[in-house]
């Protein structure tokens, strides 16, 4: 089988969405995937929720969940919370340039989840 052909396993989109998180909020991939609660790595870890559910990972939340080791609701919680930081935050908008604009599109997929 050629290597082109794989689909990347969840470990591998984890893995790529937290290194994207790591490199913009000073933090290392252990401590975004590991159980402290530190407000600057749940920040990031709550970031990298919302990036897995987003184009191109799509992932859902029991998903997410079981690669970090948190219930879904936990989940939901960590992108409500991202999508009101991009909403308000001037810092965080200015980190996540790319993502300002899927703000709106969160809100109506979390509607429609409900």
């Amino acid at each position: 089988m050629n290597t082109l052909d794989k689909k990347p396993s969840i470990s591998d989109l984890v893995d790529e969405a937290v290194s994207k998180v790591c490199a913009r909020h000073d933090c290392t991939p252990e401590e975004v995937l590991g159980p402290r609660r530190f407000e600057r790595l749940n920040t990031a870890r709550h970031m990298a929720y919302w990036i897995l559910r987003r184009e191109p990972y799509c992932l859902g939340y029991e998903t997410i969940g079981r690669a970090f080791n948190r219930q879904h609701g936990s989940i939901i919680h960590g992108c409500r919370k991202t999508n009101d930081r991009l909403e308000v935050s001037k810092e965080f908008r200015r980190l996540w340039p790319e993502f300002t604009e899927c703000r709106v599109q969160f809100r109506k997929e979390l509607a429609a989840w409900r």
